[in-house]
């Protein structure tokens, strides 16, 4: 057969896929281990509203892997509520497994759909010496709905460009933000633990009514209560930075701030779609992460 590059490859007898009709012994036909699988019958028992499912088998496992096998977890999987599944086709060695792995679900936690990670994925796997072979990427394949996982990366990706979305208005949005972010870093730094709160409505005031501000405070730790006991909705500052998310969105905001004006405008206006807009802000944030903080940010207000 020939890859997709046009290069003949064989794929080696020890990675083929065993088929149920030539071997009439299955995983299943294991009597010592037979309490301790999880079979079809049994995740189809199961409720999993969980968007991705990634099923893998190492080449260095004593257990035979059956095409009927495959096909009956994966539509199990998918039965129980599973959006979409990842399986590899035929064993993998151990290292290739983990080189693919780590590339995809990096890519996912940066914001990619399945389809774009799992692509992303196979090139970083092609392009290493050792595992360059197609016997050792190109057997996974996505089943199901095309997901995107809910990320602390790609909800601040998504608020952001929806944010870049009103250009008029963005970079003052941007500046009162990022002040915002970077108040709450330093109090986490000082040890300061004590509540410190500021009312939405102030924070709607100096964003000049933009939307999406919300969704980024909320992304990394901020907390936004209702009106409650005479008091107006308001915007609790976090007392911890879990994952660095306040770290990672005051870069990005940073790397937008030190854009000339132009060259934001014309951000903005790229800016259609939330899944174009969170690769393009990521790329901008990877790109200055130099650039020094920009100035002018205003102190906010403590009722």
């Amino acid at each position: 057969s020939k890859s997709s590059f046009g290069h003949p490859y064989t794929i080696p007898e020890s990675l083929r896929v065993q088929d149920d009709a030539s071997d009439g012994e299955s995983i299943s036909d294991c009597p010592p281990l037979q309490e301790l699988l999880l079979t079809a019958a049994d995740v189809l028992d199961l409720r999993l509203p969980v968007k991705l499912v990634v099923l893998g088998s190492s080449q260095e496992s004593n257990s035979k892997v059956t095409a009927d096998g495959v096909v009956a977890l994966t539509r199990a999987f998918l039965a129980a509520g599973a959006q979409c599944v990842l399986v590899s086709l035929w064993p993998v060695p151990v290292a290739a497994s983990k080189m693919f792995l780590h590339a995809l679900y990096s890519s996912l936690l940066n914001g990619l759909k399945a389809s774009a990670a799992l692509g992303e994925a196979m090139k970083v796997v092609q392009s290493s010496k050792a595992f360059s072979h197609p016997s050792n990427w190109a057997g996974f394949v996505l089943i199901g709905n095309d997901v995107k996982l809910n990320s602390p990366s790609s909800l601040i990706g998504q608020a952001l460009t929806e944010i870049l979305q009103h250009p008029e208005r963005a970079r003052d949005a941007l500046r009162v933000l990022l002040h915002l972010v970077e108040k709450s870093l330093q109090r986490i730094q000082n040890g300061q633990r004590n509540a410190m709160y500021t009312s939405q409505q102030s924070v709607e005031n100096k964003v000049g009514g933009i939307p999406g501000w919300q969704a980024l405070l909320t992304a990394v730790g901020f907390r936004l209560d209702p009106p409650a006991s005479g008091l107006p909705a308001a915007v609790f500052f976090p007392t911890s930075d879990p994952g660095d998310r306040l770290q990672q969105c005051s870069s990005t905001i940073q790397s937008l701030l030190g854009l000339p004006n132009p060259a934001l405008q014309a951000l903005c206006k790229l800016i259609t779609a939330s899944e174009t807009g969170e690769q393009l802000i990521s790329r901008v944030s990877r790109a200055r992460t130099a650039e020094p903080r920009p100035e002018g940010c205003a102190e906010p207000e403590r009722p």
